[in-house]
């Protein structure tokens, strides 16, 4: 009961410093959150519109208050590499710095949200494992080799405080492991979607080709009459 009580106390003591980090952070992602956005402005024809926001809904707003559909494909194709999300950049940036940062870069609040939480809590969880490790090494591990040479603390099976330590480590590193393979996939689906919302917006599609265009085809007919008589019909597609 008294290593127990120990182990409860030392708990105790290293959480608040464990956690002052993780409060840090969860400060730092309250600004991230509310400056998350990526905006574009452009200039159609003497006019200046913004292209963007927080979300790809917002894209989608920004984009119906403008008819692109007056504007030549070279142009719309020019706004269109303009305002367009990266996504190799963003994958990797998430993969090895974390905390939501490539999602930051594409104007995504919510996997800016999800990195930021998941590194944070995976970074207290390790960090709470090496303090408790360090505080074993320091201060319990010498009482076991007053009179006994031998002894070899870190084979010691009742050692609580070390168990619970490498529990925490090893727990905090496979989370941070997992978190930022998942951080790696989020600016992939983001990234997709914006662009498709942009094309979409723009009339253009993912070749590069005019969305807006009318094709108009001339369609041979036969008509239900009692002559073998064969006509042309107009027919036209108009893609949106």
């Amino acid at each position: 009961m008294k290593r127990i009580a120990l182990i409860l106390v030392l708990c105790a003591a290293v959480a608040p410093l464990s956690a002052a980090p993780l409060l840090l952070d969860v400060i730092g992602l309250g600004l991230d959150v509310a400056t998350t956005g990526r905006s574009s402005s452009v200039i159609v024809e003497g006019e200046a519109i913004s292209l963007g926001g927080s979300s790809v809904k917002a894209l989608k707003r920004s984009l119906g208050e403008y008819d692109f559909s007056t504007l030549p494909l070279t142009d719309r194709l020019a706004i269109y590499d303009e305002a367009k999300v990266s996504i190799t950049g963003p994958v990797f940036r998430n993969l090895l710095l974390g905390f939501g940062s490539g999602s930051k870069s594409q104007g995504d609040r919510a996997g800016v949200l999800f990195g930021t939480v998941l590194d944070a809590t995976s970074a207290g969880v390790l960090g709470l494992g090496l303090s408790l490790y360090l505080i074993d090494l320091l201060f319990i591990a010498p009482w076991g080799t007053i009179g006994n040479p031998g002894y070899n603390h870190f084979e010691n099976p009742d050692d609580e405080l070390q168990q619970i330590a490498g529990g925490l480590v090893i727990g905090g590193l496979i989370a941070l492991g997992a978190g930022r393979i998942i951080q790696a996939v989020l600016p992939i689906g983001y990234g997709v979607r914006h662009n498709k919302a942009l094309r979409d917006g723009l009339g253009v599609t993912k070749d590069g080709a005019d969305a807006f265009s009318l094709s108009v085809a001339l369609v041979p007919v036969r008509r239900n009459t009692t002559d073998l008589a064969v006509g042309l019909s107009l027919a036209s597609r108009v893609s949106f």
